[in-house]
């Protein structure tokens, strides 16, 4: 009977534990990191992104380290996206210098292959949790080993990839904090815009996986995009999102991509979806996104 009880109450301990160390993995960022990282698809070498004659580019990733940091990748929507850049570099002007910013930028790809076709890029991501960025660890007493607060570790990332490819930019790649989620981190990166007046051209890529961020996405693209001057005949600013449809995703529906549309229809953008050849496996969606007044 003491051996039952004992017994017992191992099994209770070990759950209580179990319980205690996935909260503590959930409020530090490190199993949403974990959970992210399962749906969030295969990176694929940087070698997989298009080349730009006389302009080399070379990135670093955060895929070497045993975290893993989600965005410290190369995926297929980056190398999907910059295809499209190559392929429509004179329709956007890029040659012209247009202000350009990427959102959650990651490595940087999809930004500073527009520099190195001529667009005046500002690149940006937002701080992530530490525990996010660690791999799982046990303390001496066999607890979960959580680190607190937050890490640069993707805006790290990105300043170096920005330096070294600079030489192949014909402007400053720019780097800054963004947290989309934050409405003054917005009016910031508005107002370091030039004239404060927007961008005119926004990209992204798999950006658009949880749709719990839609909503601010959304309104940031919306407050970011240069808007039409109609005085002038001016067309307002184009966003370029790079959408993946997940395995987890239903084939006929994709919820993510439907929840993103309808956020940015009810923040006024208007949406044009096409098929976006990413040559990977995947299945790739382009969202244009453009000011309703400017696609009217």
């Amino acid at each position: 009977m003491m051996i039952k009880l004992r017994s017992a109450s191992v099994t209770a301990w070990r759950r209580a534990r179990q319980d205690r160390d996935l909260a503590r993995l959930f409020s530090a960022g490190m199993l949403r990191g974990y959970l992210q990282r399962l749906a969030f698809g295969r990176p694929v070498s940087a070698e997989s992104l298009p080349s730009i004659p006389g302009r080399p580019l070379t990135f670093s990733q955060c895929d070497g380290s045993p975290s893993m940091v989600i965005g410290g990748s190369v995926y297929p929507m980056a190398a999907g996206l910059c295809r499209v850049l190559i392929a429509e570099q004179r329709a956007l002007e890029l040659g012209t210098g247009p202000p350009t910013l990427e959102l959650g930028a990651g490595t940087g790809a999809v930004g500073i292959f527009a520099a190195a076709l001529g667009a005046r890029a500002l690149l940006t991501d937002k701080s992530i949790a530490r525990a996010a960025a660690q791999p799982v660890s046990y303390s001496a007493d066999g607890g979960l080993d959580v680190l607190e607060g937050e890490s640069d570790v993707l805006l790290d990332l990105l300043r170096h990839n920005a330096d070294a490819n600079q030489a192949s930019a014909d402007h400053p790649i720019r780097v800054e904090p963004l947290d989309w989620m934050q409405r003054e981190h917005v009016a910031a990166t508005l107002a370091a815009s030039e004239a404060g007046a927007g961008f005119a051209l926004v990209l992204g890529s798999d950006i658009t996986y949880e749709r719990d961020v839609h909503d601010g996405l959304a309104a940031a693209i919306a407050s970011l995009l240069r808007p039409p001057d109609v005085q002038r005949r001016q067309a307002g600013g184009l966003a370029l999102i790079a959408h993946e449809t997940r395995a987890s995703y239903s084939a006929a529906e994709d919820v993510q991509m439907q929840s993103f549309v309808a956020k940015a229809q009810a923040h006024g953008l208007h949406v044009k979806l096409s098929d976006l050849d990413v040559q990977s496996g995947s299945i790739g969606t382009l969202l244009r996104l453009s000011h309703a007044a400017s696609a009217a």
